[in-house]
């Protein structure tokens, strides 16, 4: 009996002995020191740029999961900027007389991918003016380094060329990329690596976007107005002065977006 007694007792103690030890670790959290970063071959953007994605400059204290998700955030920086084979990895140091971790990102950018071919699929039926709208002012086109901002610029601009010209359904199509499949319709594809040992291939991605609803033009119909609780008694008239189109004109979103804006702006008197 005295032997069982004996050993709750050491096992209580043990215990209280491990919870001191984790009070203790936890009253001397350790500080984030300094963040700097090292690039081995090549530098493209600035300490301070990078900095900007980073989470652990702006916590007090180090905590190395926010350090795993910092080593994510620049992974998805690069790649979005085209590095795709960028390798990232971290190298720490406690400063034990200041309380700190100081951080040191290590970078291999290795090589930027350049757009070999930028495709548009499903615009075979636009008539040759809206196709040259289209194809004017490029934000992307062949020889441009991969950027994933403005390919969705460039996506929004297409579309928008498209909504304001009767494509009342146009959309990119719902194709998801096998590289990022957050990004629908738009497929980013890197050459085999039996085609990159050819020169002209190395290190360059195709580009397609594929969009649909691009049948059928439609106009505006007719033009209805239903105004509830008609406190300041505005009358139709002043309503449909105020709108940017009329029935039996092609559709365009910006004439529609523009006719809600000038709503917004009808002066009233109360």
């Amino acid at each position: 009996m005295k032997n069982f007694t004996a050993n709750i007792l050491c096992c209580v103690f043990c215990f209280l002995a491990i919870f001191s030890d984790g009070l203790t670790a936890q009253e001397k959290r350790i500080e984030t020191g300094d963040i700097n970063f090292k690039f081995r071959q090549t530098e493209s953007f600035s300490d301070a740029a990078l900095l900007d994605i980073l989470l652990i400059p702006r916590e007090k204290y180090f905590n190395r999961i926010n350090l795993e998700e910092d080593m994510q955030r620049l992974n998805k920086f690069y790649f979005d900027n085209g590095f795709f084979d960028v390798v990232v990895d971290t190298a720490t140091s406690v400063n034990k007389d200041d309380n700190e971790v100081n951080v040191t990102f290590i970078i291999i950018e290795n090589a930027r991918y350049i757009v070999k071919e930028f495709r548009l699929q499903g615009l075979d039926k636009v008539p040759d003016n809206i196709k040259n709208e289209i194809n004017s002012n490029r934000l992307v086109s062949a020889g441009t380094p991969y950027n994933k901002n403005n390919i969705n610029l460039e996506k929004d601009r297409i579309l928008g060329i498209l909504q304001d010209n009767g494509y009342f359904f146009a959309q990119i199509d719902t194709v998801r990329s096998k590289i990022d499949s957050s990004r629908r319709g738009i497929i980013i594809g890197k050459f085999s690596e039996e085609m990159q040992k050819d020169p002209e291939y190395k290190n360059m991605v195709m580009v397609r976007m594929r969009f649909i609803g691009t049948q059928d033009v439609y106009r505006f119909g007719s033009i209805r107005f239903n105004i509830e609780k008609n406190d300041y008694d505005i009358s139709q008239k002043v309503i449909a002065r105020e709108i940017a189109f009329k029935e039996g004109d092609i559709f365009s979103k910006s004439k529609m977006i523009e006719s809600e804006r000038n709503f917004t702006k009808l002066a009233i008197i109360s």
